[in-house]
């Protein structure tokens, strides 16, 4: 505890500072970091409520996707009391979707918003040319490498942040008006929101900085980076499928083994980290 508390924090907050204004500088950078989240917690969920809000009774398509969730319901491993005490197929519906089928997108949410900042990270700063001058920083390797790790988990988490809030107001506003309820956040949410999301947004941003420290350009980072969001697809498969459901101890489980596997890849990138070295992979 008391290394830690002797590390350079000044300098890692300017890093940190540093790399959110050059990107915050850059508008054409900002506009798909938030274009995601308007479409995924704000633009999207309104769309579901309003299609199932406003859905005529004798429409065949419609009968057919309630019929099917019907199905789905009564097959879920879940002791949901909320869930169970909705009088209507409708209502059960469409509180499956924004709790539980809405999940994988704010699990891929900080990864995608961050994923910008952490590939340009190291090698962005080699295509600006001011690699030279972050070398040369009263910090050591291990400080510098926290400090990029930490500029787009940052980010990630205050876009994350402010798209629940947007999402929260949809979903509770949706499902006011149609059934009287109040329905966001449940204690699934607050875990997977507090516990999990910045797990996997830890583990996604700290692969793409890695990837950042040993590529030449910005464009190969974000690439590389981008694998991270297959598993997180399977997660959105398993959900939709009725595999998988994140209820509190599930998130719990996840979120720990995730912890644990972030902790690996940053002691492990850490260390492989110097100065020389990353001179050497990006010329």
């Amino acid at each position: 505890m008391n290394k830690i508390m002797n590390w350079n924090w000044r300098g890692i907050r300017a890093i940190i500072r540093k790399d959110l204004l050059v990107v915050f500088k850059n508008r054409m950078v900002v506009a798909p970091m938030l274009i995601l989240p308007i479409i995924f917690t704000l633009l999207l969920p309104i769309l579901v409520g309003v299609l199932y809000l406003n859905a005529p009774a004798d429409n065949k398509e419609f009968a057919d996707a309630i019929g099917d969730f019907e199905s789905l319901i009564r097959n879920i491993p879940l002791t949901d009391t909320t869930l169970a005490s909705l009088d209507s197929v409708k209502a059960q519906s469409l509180y499956l979707i924004y709790m539980y089928l809405f999940v994988p997108f704010f699990l891929m949410l900080p990864v995608m918003t961050g994923s910008i900042v952490a590939a340009d990270s190291f090698a962005g700063e080699k295509e600006r040319k001011t690699l030279e001058a972050l070398l040369h920083t009263p910090l050591s390797d291990f400080e510098l490498y926290l400090a990029k790790w930490l500029s787009p988990l940052i980010t990630a988490m205050i876009l994350t942040a402010i798209s629940a809030v947007m999402y929260g107001v949809v979903v509770n506003g949706v499902m006011l008006s149609g059934f009287g309820l109040i329905i966001f956040p449940n204690w699934s949410w607050i875990v997977l929101l507090i516990w999990v999301v910045p797990a996997i947004a830890c583990m996604g941003l700290g692969v793409t900085v890695w990837a950042s420290s040993r590529v030449s350009t910005f464009q190969e980072a974000y690439q590389a980076g981008s694998f991270v969001i297959l598993p997180i697809t399977l997660l959105f498969v398993g959900q939709a499928a009725g595999v998988i459901y994140f209820d509190v101890s599930v998130s719990l489980l996840l979120g720990a083994v995730v912890w644990a596997v972030d902790f690996f890849l940053y002691t492990w990138g850490a260390r492989q980290f110097s100065r020389g070295a990353i001179l050497s992979r990006l010329t």
